[in-house]
């Protein structure tokens, strides 16, 4: 289920950078001797059946699963040199790794989570038929959408006016903000590195400009291209942080001693492997 380091290596064609595979390896070499340990505990986390299968079980388990995808390709860019590119996905495998964490303390509200898709589909689909997307098909499934939104919707209303008391549905499925929900968890500590970083480079603000400019030897403001390795390094680590705790939520979760043995195991490698780097965050940069 979780492919092997090795994997991103591939022996005839290439599509990527082979030097900077080999650099990536002479930099995070304890990293790599370490990564056995880490995809031992991922597969005692998920290649198992599921045997309790309430929502809560269930969303808890797949959001695990899809932050192995997260991981393994943000690995696959930080190997090949872009650095930038692996903190996009850093925030995502964060905001899934949080709600796993959030949802694992408060199981009831598993089904807000799950419900509140509908709203996303009524959205998506509402903006394809005004986008100018013909067609019968289309039409049917908005007028689904349309009904399992209505179905819904009344879990999701907040306040649009106090004073006249009109409502409208909220754009996210908790009345916890993200970043307050993330500081209900273990993760709140990773806030910055993980959710505010990251989104200066994923979303299209004026930071994410001034972040790739840099002031060449003549005095010429220039883009700065090229290979990230520092930037690469860091959002590994971090994403090393998150994974590790997404571990430790499986195994509290569903209560499996075995798993909260490696997630023990885990926690001293990614000490051991990062405690002695020189790469943190340089607001000088």
């Amino acid at each position: 289920m979780v492919r092997a380091y090795d994997s991103l290596m591939v022996k005839k064609q290439t599509f990527g950078y082979p030097d900077q595979w080999e650099d990536f390896e002479n930099r995070n070499n304890r990293f790599i001797q370490h990564f056995p340990t880490l995809k031992r505990a991922l597969d005692a986390a998920f290649v198992r059946e599921l045997t309790t299968m309430t929502p809560a079980d269930r969303t808890i388990y797949l959001l695990g699963r899809l932050c192995i995808e997260d991981f393994m390709e943000l690995l696959c860019l930080a190997a090949n040199g872009y650095g930038i590119g692996a903190m996009k996905l850093l925030r995502g495998l964060y905001e899934r790794v949080v709600i796993a964490a959030y949802l694992a303390k408060n199981p009831d509200e598993t089904d807000l989570f799950l419900d509140f898709r509908f709203v996303s589909r009524h959205k998506a689909l509402q903006a394809y038929i005004q986008g100018g997307t013909p067609g019968q098909k289309w039409l049917d499934r908005a007028e689904k959408a349309q009904t399992d939104y209505e179905n819904v919707k009344a879990k999701f209303q907040v306040d649009d006016c106090k004073k006249c008391g009109t409502k409208r549905t909220n754009h996210t499925w908790s009345k916890l903000d993200f970043v307050s929900m993330a500081k209900t968890t273990d993760l709140g500590r990773l806030l910055a590195h993980a959710y505010y970083e990251p989104l200066n480079h994923s979303h299209g603000t004026a930071e994410a400009i001034m972040l790739r400019l840099k002031l060449s030897p003549s005095e010429k403001i220039v883009f700065e291209s090229g290979a990230q390795p520092k930037d690469a390094d860091r959002t590994l680590m971090v994403a090393h942080a998150v994974l590790v705790e997404l571990i430790g939520i499986q195994a509290r979760y569903f209560k499996m001693p075995e798993l909260e043995k490696l997630y023990d195991e885990c926690a001293r490698n990614h000490v051991e492997v990062w405690s002695k780097r020189e790469i943190a965050v340089d607001p000088d940069d």
